[in-house]
């Protein structure tokens, strides 16, 4: 085992500990009232999706992102990369507002 992979033994074993600080089974209860949240639930698990809302990609809105002038692209980079920064900011800004 050389010196490199020894190093980067060390970074991941120093790194564990904080890893697992923020683990729910670790006996901490987060909520007011005492009740443990982290326990299992015997019912199905509900939430919105809130994908689109964070990046924006042709799957997820094909006709906005046909009318932004990205049809042909396939992720937001290259989008910006085949419009270029401006257009790409007047289209997303228009995106936005709307």
């Amino acid at each position: 085992m050389g010196i490199r992979t020894i190093s980067r033994l060390i970074a991941l074993a120093s790194r564990s500990g904080l890893t697992a600080a923020w683990l729910p089974e670790t006996d901490k209860q987060i909520s007011t009232n005492g009740k443990n949240l982290f326990f299992t639930s015997s019912g199905n698990i509900c939430g919105v999706n809130m994908g689109n809302h964070f990046v924006l990609e042709p799957w997820i809105a094909q006709h906005i992102w046909s009318d932004m002038g990205c049809k042909d692209q396939e992720s937001e980079l290259d989008c910006v990369s085949s419009i270029g920064q401006d257009a790409a900011n007047s289209a997303f800004a228009k995106h936005w507002e709307s």
